[in-house]
């Protein structure tokens, strides 16, 4: 698709239902495939990507208390940010979120079962990236730095499953 066919920005809004491929559920009916940058704010249903193959080619912003759902599909984006909250920014039972730029993580990411999380440049995380007991894995390709102003820990975990990292871990509380 041509760059001139993407749209700005736009934004989730369930109005439909909880497919994030429809365009009824996005601001101005523009699905987030269609967009160079996807915001997802706090709002039921979250987006569920049950067996779709998607992207978003720049910044995906998943706002304090939302969730993206992954079943068996998956979303490729630019760059991702999530709000620092205490709840899970993507759930990701048996697909894939791959992250080809930078990534701002504040909310924790859970793989379970066989999810995977691929975040291919640099990461600052502020809490927990995870991992589900049953497999999965987490592949970061580059640095992985605690936030300046974290106050709290932050792990990146994996019970069963495997993690695999390109470059160095350091900054924050570890």
């Amino acid at each position: 698709m041509p760059a001139s066919a993407f749209s700005s920005t736009t934004t989730w809004t369930g109005s439909f239902d909880n497919e994030w491929a429809l365009a009824a559920n996005w601001s101005n009916n523009v699905p987030g495939v269609l967009s160079n940058d996807a915001d997802i704010p706090n709002i039921a249903p979250s987006p569920n990507l049950s067996t779709l193959t998607e992207s978003v080619p720049g910044l995906l912003t998943v706002e304090a208390g939302a969730t993206v759902v992954i079943g068996t599909g998956s979303l490729t984006v630019g760059t991702l940010s999530t709000a620092v909250s205490g709840t899970s920014a993507f759930s990701i039972s048996s697909g894939t979120l791959h992250v080809t730029g930078t990534s701002s993580l504040g909310s924790t990411i859970s793989a379970i079962g066989l999810g995977i999380i691929q975040l291919d440049l640099a990461v600052t995380l502020a809490q927990t990236l995870t991992l589900g007991s049953t497999g999965g894995s987490i592949t970061l390709g580059a640095t992985v730095d605690g936030a300046a102003a974290n106050t709290q820990d932050f792990r990146v975990e994996a019970g069963g499953g495997t993690i695999s990292r390109g470059g160095a871990v350091g900054g924050g509380r570890r």
